[in-house]
């Protein structure tokens, strides 16, 4: 419909309205599997992330179409609202949930790979990484550690470049 021509086109202002009302509207459907309230939020959260705007993203995964997002959807968007909490996290200046989100993205550093000045992610896909790294960018640099945190943005805006402009405007 609407909100997908918007979210294709770019325009996550208006997709995130359209999303938004699909999902407050039909929030009483969203325990059922597969359900188009659940993805409505998530892609309203998704276009409220890619405007840069992490701070509403906390109060729509407590909503009640936010919550069911996991357990109704594929697997992809579980995942994806895995990395949806972090940017609520750093959005909250939650530092230690995302020291611990992290971790779960980590390579653990054992043996010689504690020589490493930053843990490694494991294999995943590229704009989770992209997301992941600015985020870790962001907490290294609350943790005054400016080198790890510059080599994180510099991965997120290298990366990113083009496929995300604000985000690799932030990187920047």
């Amino acid at each position: 419909g609407r909100g997908r021509q918007a979210f294709a086109a770019g325009a996550y202002d208006a997709a995130a309205k359209i999303f938004g009302k699909v999902a407050t509207d039909y929030e009483g459907i969203s325990a059922l599997p597969d359900n188009f309230a659940s993805e409505a939020r998530f892609f309203q959260m998704e276009s409220l992330r890619r405007l840069g705007k992490y701070e509403e993203l906390g109060a729509l995964l407590e909503s009640k179409s936010g919550k069911t997002i996991a357990a109704t959807q594929d697997k992809f968007f579980a995942e994806q609202v895995r990395v949806m909490e972090m940017w609520a996290a750093y959005a909250a200046s939650k530092w230690d949930v995302v020291k611990t989100g992290l971790k779960f993205y980590e390579v653990p550093q054992v043996g010689d790979a504690k020589m490493l000045p930053a843990p490694v992610f494991k294999k995943m896909p590229k704009p989770t990484m992209i997301q992941l790294a600015f985020i870790r960018g962001k907490m290294y640099e609350q943790e005054k550690k400016l080198e790890l945190a510059l080599e994180d943005y510099y991965r997120a805006f290298t990366i990113t470049y083009g496929n995300e402009p604000a985000l690799a405007k932030q990187a920047m």
